[in-house]
C-alpha cells in the first residue's frame, strides 16, 4: 500500500507542478498580450497608460514569473510529504481524474491563446479613434482616402508596401490576411448611414467604423483616390537613374502619371512653364510645400467636411478658389502672438511680411473674451498695448482674404498654431519646423531661435520683452530662402543621413508629384486582383491597368463588367476568395436613397459577401459620400471560431 500511495502521490505532485507552471505562463502571456495592445508601435500620438496600471501589470508579471521559478525549483521531498497524508483520500474521491481534466482545460486555453496570436487584428491609433463614429461629431476628425489606400496596400502586400497606415492604425499579422475585399457604395453618405442605421446589420461584424473625407468635396473620384499611389523618393531616384529624368520616364513608362491632389478648391489648369532665368531658387519652392497628408499629420485646419457643421465651421478659407502653386508663387511669412482668455488661446497680434521682407500687414487684435494671462514672456503683449485696440478677428480675416493672392505660399514656424488662432485655412504651406530638422526625428521639432542661431548666426527671442511677431516672421522667411538657395537636404538631418546631398540634385526641377497605380505595387509581387463594376467604373480603372489586364486565364487581374448591383454582389460572393484584392463598386440613384428598401437590400448584400469570404479576410465597406456629406468606412476581419 505504501509503494502504491507513493507512486500516485508523485504523479499528483508532477501534475500539480505542471498546472502551476502552465497557469503562471498563461498569466504572463495574457499580461504581455494586453500590454502590447495598449501600446502600438510607430505611434507618435499614443495615449500614456496610467502609471499605477503599468506598475500593477509589471508586479503581476513579476509575481507570475517568480511562481514559475518557484514551481521549477520546488523541493520535491517537501511536496511529497504534503501530498502523502491525503493521497488515499484524494484518489478515492476521484481527484486524479479531476486534475487531468483541469490540466486539459489549461492546455486548451494555452492553445487558444497561441492560435489567437497568429490571427490578424486591426488596432486604431489616436487619429483613427478621433475619426471613429463613436466620437462626438464636433470632435471628430475624419481620415482620408489615402489612409484607406495605405491599409489596403498593407493588407495585400504586407510590409513590402511603400506606404503603411501607421498614422491612424496598426494591422497586426498582416501577412496572415487571406484576402482583402473592398465594396465601395457610390452616392451613399454618412448621413444615410445615420438615418437608416438600423438597416445596416453588417455594422455588427465590421467593428471599426470611421468617417472618411469624400473625394466629392474636391472634385475627385473614389477610383482615383484608391488607385493612384505617389512614387516614393527611392522610386523616383531609380527612374531618374534609368531614364535620365522624370519627364523621360513619363514618356517611356505609360503606367506613370503626374498628379496633384488637395482638399481645397484649386482651379484646373497647368502651372506656368518657367524658363531657368525666371526661377529665382536653386530648386522649385513647390518641393517644400506640405502635402495634404502632411497637413493632416501636423494638425493644420482643413475644409474636410464640406457644408456640414463641424469643429471648423467658423473657420474661413483665405480664398474661395485657388490657383495651382508653382515655382513662381509668392512667399508670405506670417507670425501671430496669442494671449490666454477664458476660452483658450486667442489672437492678439499678427504680422505679414512679403518676399522682400517688407511688412505688408501688422496689427494688434482685441479678443472678445476676457484675457486671463497676457503671456508677456512669450507673446510680448501687455495690457497697455491692447488698451486702445479696436481690431477684431473678423477684421484680420477680411484683410487677409483681400491681401493674399490665390497662389500664395504661407511661410512660418509651426504655422498650424497661427492658422488656428486666425481661424483660417490655406492650402500652400511651408513650415520651417518641418523642412529643417536638427534632431533626426520628425516628431521632435527644433525651436525657431535654435534654427536662427545654427543657420543664420542670429540671436532672436532674447530679453524679457517676449517674442516679436515681426522678428519671427522675418526669421522664418530667411530660413526658407536660405534653403532654396542651397539644396533640398540642407538643414535636414534625416535627408542627409539617408543619402549624399548630390543624390537630391535631380529633384531640383520637380514641379509636381509623380505617381503610379496600386496595381503596379500589387501585381509585381505576385498578387492577384479582381475588379467588379459597371462599364463606367471599369473605364475609369482601365487607365491604371495598362499592361496588366488581358483575357488570359493566367492573368493576375480579372475584370468583370456588370451594370446591376445584384449581379456585382453575386460575382464578389463567387470569386473574391480566389483573389488577393477585390475592388467592387455599387451605385445607387438619388431617388433610391429615400427608400428604406434600398438600405435593407444593401445590408443583405453585405451579409452575403461576409458569408462567402474566407477566414482572416479583411473586409472593407466604403460609403463614398457626396458633395454635401462625408462618407464612412466599415472595417472588419473575419475570424471563424475553430
Amino acid at each position: 500500500m505504501e509503494v502504491w500511495e507513493l507512486k500516485h502521490s508523485k504523479k499528483e505532485l508532477r501534475m500539480e507542478k505542471k498546472k502551476k507552471r502552465l497557469n503562471a505562463l498563461l498569466t504572463i502571456a495574457t499580461l504581455n498580450n494586453n500590454d502590447g495592445r495598449g501600446r502600438l508601435p510607430n505611434s507618435d500620438q499614443e495615449q500614456t497608460p496610467d502609471v499605477q496600471d503599468c506598475s500593477a501589470a509589471k508586479k503581476s508579471k513579476k509575481e507570475s514569473a517568480e511562481s514559475v521559478s518557484n514551481v521549477d525549483g520546488m523541493d520535491f521531498q517537501n511536496g511529497h510529504e504534503n501530498l502523502k497524508d491525503s493521497a488515499c483520500n484524494n484518489l478515492s474521491n476521484g481527484d486524479s481524474e479531476t486534475q487531468n481534466q483541469d490540466y486539459k482545460k489549461l492546455k486548451a486555453e494555452e492553445k487558444k491563446l497561441i492560435s489567437g496570436r497568429k490571427k490578424p487584428n486591426l488596432l486604431l491609433k489616436t487619429p483613427g479613434n478621433q475619426a471613429s463614429l463613436s466620437t462626438y461629431v464636433a470632435d471628430r476628425v475624419p481620415i482620408l482616402f489615402t489612409d484607406v489606400q495605405h491599409l489596403l496596400l498593407n493588407s495585400t502586400i504586407g510590409h513590402k508596401s511603400p506606404y503603411l497606415p501607421l498614422r491612424w492604425c496598426h494591422l497586426e499579422k498582416s501577412n496572415k490576411i487571406s484576402h482583402t475585399v473592398v465594396t465601395v457604395v457610390e452616392g451613399v453618405s454618412l448621413y444615410d448611414f445615420c438615418a437608416w442605421e438600423s438597416h445596416f446589420e453588417f455594422a455588427k461584424y465590421l467593428p471599426h467604423q470611421l468617417e472618411v473625407v469624400t473625394p466629392s468635396l474636391y472634385s475627385g473620384s473614389t477610383i482615383d483616390e484608391l488607385a493612384v499611389i505617389p512614387l516614393t523618393d527611392l522610386e523616383k531616384e531609380s527612374l531618374v537613374k534609368e531614364y535620365g529624368s522624370m519627364d523621360a520616364a513619363m514618356e517611356t513608362r505609360k503606367d506613370l502619371m503626374s498628379m496633384m491632389r488637395a482638399v481645397f478648391p484649386v482651379k484646373a489648369g497647368l502651372r506656368p512653364n518657367l524658363s531657368s532665368d525666371e526661377i529665382k531658387d536653386n530648386f522649385s519652392r513647390t518641393q517644400l510645400v506640405l502635402s495634404t497628408w502632411q497637413l493632416v499629420e501636423e494638425n493644420y485646419p482643413l475644409p474636410l467636411k464640406g457644408k456640414l457643421k463641424t469643429s471648423y465651421s467658423d473657420y474661413k478659407m483665405t480664398k474661395d478658389e485657388y490657383e495651382p502653386v508653382s515655382a513662381s508663387s509668392p512667399l508670405f511669412a506670417i507670425d501671430c502672438e496669442m494671449c490666454r482668455t477664458r476660452s483658450g488661446l486667442e489672437l492678439t497680434r499678427i504680422t505679414v511680411v512679403n518676399e522682400e521682407y517688407q511688412v505688408i500687414y501688422e496689427t494688434y487684435v482685441l479678443p472678445y473674451n476676457k484675457i486671463t494671462d497676457y503671456l508677456t514672456a512669450y507673446s510680448g503683449i501687455t495690457e497697455k498695448k491692447l488698451s486702445n485696440v479696436a481690431t477684431r478677428l473678423e477684421d484680420v480675416q477680411k484683410t487677409l482674404i483681400e491681401l493674399l493672392p490665390p497662389n500664395a505660399i504661407l511661410v512660418g514656424q509651426s504655422l498650424n498654431f497661427d492658422l488656428h488662432a486666425l481661424k483660417m485655412m490655406h492650402p500652400y504651406i511651408i513650415d520651417t519646423s518641418i523642412i529643417f530638422n536638427m534632431t533626426g526625428d520628425r516628431t521632435r521639432k527644433t525651436k525657431l531661435k535654435h534654427l536662427a542661431k545654427q543657420f543664420l548666426k542670429k540671436n532672436i527671442q532674447v530679453g524679457a520683452n517676449g517674442h516679436c511677431s515681426l522678428e519671427d516672421a522675418v526669421t522664418s522667411l530667411k530660413l526658407v530662402k536660405l534653403k532654396l538657395a542651397k539644396h533640398l537636404a540642407f538643414g535636414d538631418a534625416i535627408l542627409k543621413s539617408k543619402q549624399n546631398v548630390e543624390e537630391y540634385d535631380h529633384l531640383k526641377t520637380k514641379h509636381s508629384e509623380y505617381a503610379s497605380s496600386i496595381f503596379n505595387q500589387v501585381i509585381p509581387k505576385n498578387k492577384s486582383c479582381l475588379i467588379v463594376g459597371s462599364e463606367k467604373v471599369l473605364e475609369s480603372y482601365s487607365k491604371y491597368l495598362k499592361g496588366f489586364h488581358n483575357d488570359d486565364s493566367d492573368s493576375k487581374v480579372k475584370v468583370i463588367c456588370e451594370n446591376e448591383n445584384a449581379a456585382i454582389i453575386d460575382n464578389i460572393s463567387n470569386f473574391a476568395k480566389d483573389f488577393n484584392l477585390t475592388l467592387a463598386h455599387l451605385n445607387f440613384e438619388s431617388q433610391q436613397l429615400t427608400n428604406v428598401d434600398t438600405f435593407t437590400t444593401l445590408g443583405n448584400w453585405i451579409d452575403k459577401i461576409w458569408e462567402n469570404i474566407e477566414d482572416k479576410c479583411l473586409t472593407v465597406v466604403i460609403l463614398a459620400g457626396n458633395e454635401t456629406c462625408n462618407g464612412a468606412i466599415f472595417i472588419g476581419i473575419k475570424k471563424n471560431k475553430r
